[in-house]
């Protein structure tokens, strides 16, 4: 079995020459030629899967490891009997965990209380249904949308877009659906954009042109009390950089880009080829993964807000604060789309929370409570 699999995939070799022979490449670089001689094709979400790829190729089995899948084109692999699996939930917790980030930021650096906050979520999937239940258990109102879950007849309560419009706090977690009943193409348009309420945070990281980019910028320069944090964008990877400056924080479409998500992803990929070859799996994950060299973190509660103690220990597991400087630098760079793809490929490590034990200097339930929903451990003082 001959396997193209994108470099960016972690421990791609390691996991997938156990049951084949394994070439790693950029995958913005892979093309239709370069599949000739493969029978699997292992890709992220910067290459785009479809006819112009695979014609007259003997790729047999596609698999993202990654949960969106507008990126593939489903159609055409069915009809052309290949195999197609994603990594679907692999990453919803890594950007579960940066949406918090986001929000406790916020809150701190604007020194809101977030106790009864209205949290609006649209998009109630692997992402933004752990979102909603993480964040009803942290003390928020919620406000679900969800149109095509609704009409299914799962249960809600679910709320239209008009009553999210007034929540304190928007997160977009939908897939980019083109066309349809439930396109989301531009759901964020000129018209809609001037429903949101006065001082709402606004968070986009789904996909990019679920937001209308042009009308964001005309929006956000006459609404200035609106603000906006975007980790993803139309046009990637060449962005717009008049949007760049408008945001309150921009990342290069990373915020599923912890460790454990990627391995999980590429655990999920390898399974799935594994039982679409008949081969039994045989291999200890947890020995592959890099080791934590310090997963306790001590942290004096005694004079912090709830807010201020939630964010410095997120903050002190990973600082997205590098992220958000090293993302800026695209400004004084002459290419822009390869540096947004450099950022993502040289992305540092980021370990989500369950690898760490928070040890305080104050016994405070409310806080235990909610670090242990956030994932962390908690060590008894």
């Amino acid at each position: 079995m001959k396997i193209l699999a994108d470099e960016n995939i972690p421990l791609a070799k390691q996991f997938f020459s156990s049951i084949g022979s394994v070439t790693t490449m950029p995958g913005r670089d892979i093309t239709n030629k370069d599949l000739k001689n493969f029978d699997v094709l292992i890709v992220r979400s910067i290459t785009q899967v479809n006819e112009s790829l695979l014609h007259d190729t003997p790729i047999k089995f596609v698999g993202t490891a990654t949960a969106g899948i507008d990126h593939i084109d489903v159609k055409y692999l069915k009809e052309n009997n290949i195999f197609f699996t994603n990594a679907h939930g692999s990453n919803a917790t890594s950007v579960v965990e940066y949406v918090f980030y986001l929000i406790y930021k916020f809150a701190v650096e604007h020194k809101i209380r977030l106790q009864n906050k209205k949290l609006g979520i649209i998009g109630v999937g692997a992402v933004g249904g752990q979102l909603a239940h993480k964040a009803e258990k942290l003390g928020f109102s919620i406000f679900c949308n969800d149109p095509p879950r609704q009409d299914k007849g799962d249960e809600g309560p679910w709320k239209s877009l008009e009553e999210i419009y007034n929540c304190d706090i928007i997160s977009l977690h939908t897939p980019l659906n083109k066309n349809g009943p439930y396109k989301t193409l531009h759901l964020f348009n000129e018209d809609n954009l001037k429903k949101l309420k006065d001082n709402v945070f606004l968070i986009n990281a789904s996909r990019g042109a679920v937001i209308d980019n042009k009308a964001l910028i005309s929006f956000l320069k006459t609404h200035p009390k609106v603000t906006t944090s975007l980790d993803v964008w139309e046009d990637e990877p060449l962005i717009n950089l008049d949007l760049l400056d408008l945001v309150y924080t921009g990342t290069p479409h990373i915020a599923g880009y912890s460790y454990d998500g990627k391995v999980c992803g590429t655990e999920m990929i390898f399974d799935q080829l594994c039982k679409y070859a008949n081969i039994k799996p045989n291999l200890d994950v947890e020995k592959l993964k890099l080791p934590i060299d310090n997963k306790i973190i001590e942290y004096d509660n005694r004079n912090s807000t709830l807010e201020e103690s939630l964010f410095k220990i997120m903050q002190s597991v990973y600082n997205l604060e590098e992220d958000f400087q090293r993302f800026y630098q695209i400004k004084n760079q002459t290419n822009i789309a390869q540096y947004f793809d450099l950022l993502r490929k040289t992305y540092p490590i980021k370990r989500e929370f369950f690898n760490f034990t928070i040890k305080l200097k104050k016994r405070d339930s409310d806080l235990e409570n909610k670090l242990q929903t956030l994932n962390f451990h908690i060590k008894e003082t």
